[in-house]
């Protein structure tokens, strides 16, 4: 039913245009007793320049959609690293009220442990429905929508949620043949390409970790052949998808009810997992 849902409409069977919830509502930055005495230490004029430059480098680098590293923040600021961590909370303040933008950090677990701990991920933090479902009919990356959720729903199905690249593209082959059976690499070029999505498999599939939806994880062999390193779900897809919209957006392409007591399962999973739940 999946397959079929896929190749009927592949820009509606896995359709993000109406989430219960769009991203995951951030949490507070901490700050210190030491911390927020330096802050205070510093003048008005120094407190209110530092929450700008902060609120600027995360709105401009949100915009791109891709992983802020805090090495990168932190140049930005031009401030001793005393102070950054006051006014990166400020910041996040700030950007949620007026621009309507949710900073998180990275510190979300995977099936593999902790994942971009170094890293702020600027989302959206809109949650009305009609304005989504507006955003989605004029979207034209429908397409780009439709593919990541059929990845996230090959990872999400596999055991222990991570699955070999080389078989993730298997996966992809059977919901939808227009994708391609094998992958031929040869001279840094990889062929063939996806028409309906603009590029390759393999650049699609790596442009969606760049973002941080998903993350890889590889041995020694794998450093050097992509297909060989594993696919996890990324610190981005837990803050702007899901499991719930993903478990949703799952039954509704296969025709079927939502079934609410594996929802309810879903809430009671811990979101960060332990050490120890790994080893488990």
């Amino acid at each position: 039913a999946l397959r079929d849902a896929f190749l009927a409409d592949p820009e509606v069977a896995f359709d993000m245009a109406r989430p219960e919830q769009v991203v995951l509502e951030a949490e507070p930055f901490g700050v210190t007793a030491r911390e927020r005495k330096n802050w205070v230490g510093l003048n008005e004029d120094q407190q209110r320049e530092l929450v700008i430059r902060a609120v600027r480098f995360l709105v401009l680098g949100g915009t791109r959609a891709m992983p802020l590293a805090r090495g990168k923040f932190i140049e930005a600021l031009r401030a001793p690293a005393r102070v950054t961590a006051a006014a990166l909370a400020l910041a996040q303040q700030e950007v949620g009220h007026v621009f309507g933008l949710s900073v998180n950090s990275g510190r979300l677990f995977g099936p593999a442990g902790p994942l971009s701990s170094d890293k702020l991920f600027v989302s959206s933090a809109l949650k009305c429905q009609v304005h989504q479902q507006i955003i989605g009919a004029a979207s034209s990356t429908a397409a780009q929508r439709g593919f990541a959720f059929a990845v996230f729903a090959c990872i999400w199905t596999a055991a222990g949620r991570r699955l070999r690249v080389r078989e993730l593209v298997h996966k992809l082959r059977e919901l939808d043949p227009r994708f391609p059976a094998t992958i031929m690499m040869c001279s840094g070029r990889v062929e063939p390409e996806v028409p309906e999505l603009g590029m390759d498999l393999v650049r699609l599939l790596k442009h969606l970790e760049k973002q941080g939806y998903i993350t890889t994880t590889s041995d020694d062999a794998a450093k050097t052949d992509f297909l060989r390193s594993e696919a996890m779900l990324g610190p981005r897809f837990f803050i702007e998808v899901g499991r719930r919209q993903l478990v949703k957006a799952f039954f509704n392409a296969s025709g079927k009810p939502v079934d609410q007591e594996l929802l309810r399962e879903i809430s009671r999973e811990p979101l960060v997992q332990s050490a120890d739940d790994e080893a488990d």
